[in-house]
């Protein structure tokens, strides 16, 4: 149980970094763009309740590994890990995509 909870937490705290970030225009004004086709999508990892959400994740990954011994937090590591690096090539594919077309 640890381990997903542990691997759950990239994607909170991933998108509510790029939520907001893209929201504030860091990535230009396209972003902004109320007919940006991923625009509900923004708009949900910007808000502040994802962002609380996203605060109480990392408080219950937190817990769980102050409760698990040596090998269940390295579990939680790994999965952790393991979860970013999916999420990184999920927002990289478009990006590799370009390059090769």
């Amino acid at each position: 149980m640890n381990s997903l909870v542990a691997a759950v937490l990239p994607c909170f705290w991933l998108y509510t970094d790029l939520g907001r970030r893209l929201h504030a225009g860091d990535f230009g004004a396209e972003a902004r763009d109320p007919d940006h086709p991923y625009a509900s999508w923004l708009s949900t990892y910007a808000d502040p309740a994802f962002e609380e959400a996203t605060a109480q994740a990392i408080a219950f990954a937190t817990a769980a590994a102050s409760r698990s011994d040596a090998s269940g937090r390295e579990r939680m590591r790994r999965a952790f890990r393991t979860s970013s690096a999916h999420e990184l090539a999920f927002f990289a594919a478009p990006l590799e995509a370009a390059a090769v077309g």
